[in-house]
């Protein structure tokens, strides 16, 4: 696996925390949007593109959910923090809970969105859905003509450069539930990740 893509498996403690606080906002959710889509119908919504993405989201206050925040936060630290020392890791972005239900996918995106004084960095998933409820629904990274897919197994995480394309392939049967987050950094932090990260692969 490529060095810059971190993947391990929560505690089943901390499975347990997310999930409590997921009952608490599970029904919460509203159609995903896609930042800046193209070729929307006419008169639609410019951020809404089912044909690239098809899913449930919704944003979690971190306000209401401190558990939450300390474990993926820590999470993020202590698996990433040796790759790549030099960026905010203290700067975590919003959390959203994701739901692809069957016929849901998220197709190939990166999740860079320009503007503003902050940028993402990072994105972390985690798999939040026992293997035995869903088929289909891998995610993928792609990066130097290779892929790295999430384990299924629930709890499972990947963390990886929010630069590097991926997609949730389609869900076939059954519900896949994740919760995602980014760390945010200045955006010549992220020129100079880039550059890292370039320098490393090439």
């Amino acid at each position: 696996m490529n060095d810059f893509i971190v993947s391990g498996k929560l505690s089943d403690k901390e499975v347990n925390l997310l999930q409590k606080d997921m009952l608490d906002y599970t029904d919460q959710s509203q159609k995903g949007l896609v930042t800046g889509s193209v070729n929307v119908e006419p008169g639609g919504d410019p951020n809404y593109a089912p044909q690239l993405r098809n899913c449930l989201v919704h944003f979690v206050d971190p306000s209401k959910y401190p558990t939450t925040v300390n474990i993926l936060h820590s999470t993020v630290i202590e698996n990433y923090v040796n790759i790549y020392s030099n960026m905010n890791y203290m700067d975590l972005s919003t959390i959203q809970y994701v739901k692809y239900k069957e016929g849901d996918f998220f197709k190939k995106h990166s999740d860079v969105i320009t503007g503003g004084d902050r940028i993402r960095m990072l994105t972390m998933s985690i798999n939040m859905s026992d293997p035995s409820e869903y088929e289909g629904g891998e995610l993928v990274i792609y990066y130097n003509n290779k892929k790295t897919v999430l384990c299924k197994e629930l709890g499972s995480f990947i963390i990886f450069p929010s630069f590097l394309l991926h997609e949730c392939k389609l869900v076939t049967r059954g519900v896949r539930h994740a919760i995602v987050t980014w760390t945010l950094d200045e955006i010549l932090s992220l020129n100079e990740f880039k550059d890292y990260y370039d320098s490393i692969n090439t």
